[in-house]
């Protein structure tokens, strides 16, 4: 009978070790905490940090800050990527025009009330009429976030339909998740940080005016370029410029000797130091 109690007794304790171990593992587990600050006309914003039981792990972006939505929206406009599911390989827009304006606006929000550890988290999605009635839905989602005054954009998923069973739990973005088969093209102002991924200079004076875009058919793809058999390079894609250094004005050379340092110590990668360069050169140019 003792003998019982007390094999009862270890085994309750075996139990509660267990279960207060498990209690211990799961309080410093990293979890994703989320703030949605807008759902609204079909585009949802959630704010993301990461946190570890009850700390929050420091992500040092340059939030909050302030970036207008027009912006926002020229750099938007002028992101393209190169579609490899399509039957023929092509090149266009990587956000709908339809999409342009109201996730500029809600972007630029984010960006004001996001602080230093949040990133931002986009799902817009539009909907294609036909016979009158909305029959199709797609989905257009990223992250953003700012860091070392460079703006990141990783995008997730571009115009892809919505499965009927999927409506009611749209799966969100995530930096690094590949889940469609396309390649982000950066254009002036921008560098590839992977291959769905882009640095942008959102400073730079480029966007400061808006991109002319080729109406088409239909609202799905408003400027298509089909492209050659070969695939337009990452280095060569972020538009080079061919400004003479010689001719450049004396606070314009300090400029890229601070660059240059800032490289050789580490402080830049060579995609943020090639970005930074030629934002400076751009702006420079006779």
């Amino acid at each position: 009978m003792l003998s019982s109690q007390r094999r009862r007794f270890r085994l309750g304790r075996i139990f509660l070790l267990v279960v207060l171990g498990a209690v211990a593992v799961g309080g410093c587990a990293t979890r994703t905490i989320r703030e949605t600050i807008s759902d609204a006309g079909g585009i949802e914003v959630t704010l993301r940090h990461q946190q570890k039981g009850r700390t929050v792990i420091a992500r040092e972006f340059g939030h909050p800050v302030a970036i207008s939505a027009t912006r926002l929206a020229h750099i938007l406009a002028r992101i393209d990527v190169e579609d490899r599911e399509a039957a023929e390989r092509e090149r266009r827009n990587a956000i709908s025009t339809d999409l342009l304006t109201p996730l500029s606006e809600a972007l630029s929000a984010a960006f004001e009330r996001a602080n230093s550890d949040q990133e931002i988290a986009i799902v817009a999605i539009r909907r294609e009429r036909r016979f009158g009635v909305f029959t199709r839905k797609f989905l257009t989602s990223f992250v953003a976030y700012r860091k070392n005054d460079l703006l990141h954009v990783h995008l997730s998923r571009i115009d892809w339909e919505i499965p009927k069973q999927r409506e009611e739990r749209l799966p969100e973005p995530r930096a690094g998740d590949r889940v469609m088969d396309f390649r982000a093209i950066p254009t002036d102002g921008m560098r590839n940080t992977g291959s769905q991924s882009l640095a942008v200079s959102w400073r730079d004076p480029v966007f400061a005016q808006a991109r002319r875009i080729q109406p088409g058919v239909g609202t799905k793809i408003r400027r298509r370029t089909i492209l050659m058999d070969s695939p337009i390079p990452d280095e060569e894609a972020g538009g080079a410029t061919d400004t003479d250094p010689l001719a450049l004005p004396p606070e314009a050379l300090r400029e890229l000797a601070d660059l240059e340092e800032q490289r050789q110590t580490g402080i830049l990668s060579e995609a943020e130091y090639r970005l930074r360069r030629d934002a400076v050169l751009r702006r420079h140019r006779p």
